[in-house]
């Protein structure tokens, strides 16, 4: 029999080194097979280029996320217009040109490499709307979209991506291929399992939120982020997902080494929303 793979998701690390160690000293606890990010790896944090290089030592997969697309190009010129092709406000553009400011041209190179979107076996990967898409509008949308819904119900976004999910469930069967049950993606940095219709929202007190594969029905999975999360819960956060099922899993780490780094990094420009993210998860 063959094993099934048994994969870790992070996303949103935002050049967060700290909690990024953290997640991946306890993925390593875990008897994982693969890592996949889901991506921003860079953006807003004062360590992008050592979030990178951990990234690539330690991920087997890499899908692009929308900070990372900005910073992508080699031409600085391009980084205000990258902003608006990217749903960013302008208010970010000094943070996002200190970012690019700290890449080389291979951080850079190697972003612009990055996938919009995987297929494995049991679950379809964004970063931020998984879709089958083949428009430029499509493919934008799988790094900009925000799956969210305010009044606790699905929204017309995410009952299309679980119906792209029940398409693709209905070609793999046909080509007597493992049928996906998930999509996966970050973006939002408020985690949630969308099952069958019911928002499972992990509570701060909690470890882990799971869902078991029942596979009469495909699952949302938003990821929780790595490195700068805006649920309420300042621990970071990553996922597990194998064809049984799908475990959100928050952990403590050393916030206060976060937040020195932020005020010891040379030339990093505090901003007080993002030290509150990271201080409160707020």
């Amino acid at each position: 029999m063959v094993k099934d793979t048994r994969y870790a998701l992070i996303a949103d690390i935002h050049a967060n080194i700290v909690a990024l160690d953290a997640v991946l000293a306890q993925i390593d606890k875990e008897g994982i097979d693969e890592i996949v990010c889901l991506g921003d790896i860079v953006g807003y944090g004062p360590r992008p280029r050592e979030c990178i290089e951990r990234v690539k030592q330690r991920c087997e997969h890499v899908i692009a996320g929308n900070h990372d697309r900005v910073v992508m190009s080699r031409d600085h010129d391009a980084l205000q217009l990258s902003l608006f092709d990217h749903h960013i406000s302008p208010r970010w553009y000094e943070s996002f040109r200190w970012t690019h400011r700290m890449l080389c041209d291979d951080d850079r190179d190697y972003l612009r490499s990055l996938p919009l979107q995987l297929l494995f076996d049991h679950f379809v990967a964004a970063h931020a709307k998984p879709n089958a898409g083949g428009s430029f509008a499509a493919r934008k949308q799988r790094f900009s979209k925000y799956l969210m819904s305010d009044d606790g119900q699905p929204t017309p976004p995410m009952l299309e991506v679980l119906a792209y999910v029940q398409e693709l469930q209905v070609a793999n069967t046909a080509r007597c291929m493992t049928a996906p049950y998930a999509a996966v993606f970050g973006h939002t940095h408020k985690p949630y399992l969308l099952d069958n219709g019911t928002f499972l929202v992990q509570g701060k007190r909690k470890r882990t939120l799971s869902f078991m594969n029942c596979d009469d029905h495909p699952v949302l999975v938003n990821v929780p982020s790595v490195g700068l999360p805006r649920d309420g819960d300042k621990r970071a956060g990553y996922a597990i997902i194998d064809g049984t099922g799908v475990s959100l899993v928050r952990i403590p780490y050393d916030v206060k080494a976060a937040v020195r780094m932020m005020f010891t990094t040379p030339g990093y420009d505090v901003n007080e929303r993002i030290l509150s993210h990271v201080k409160t998860g707020v």
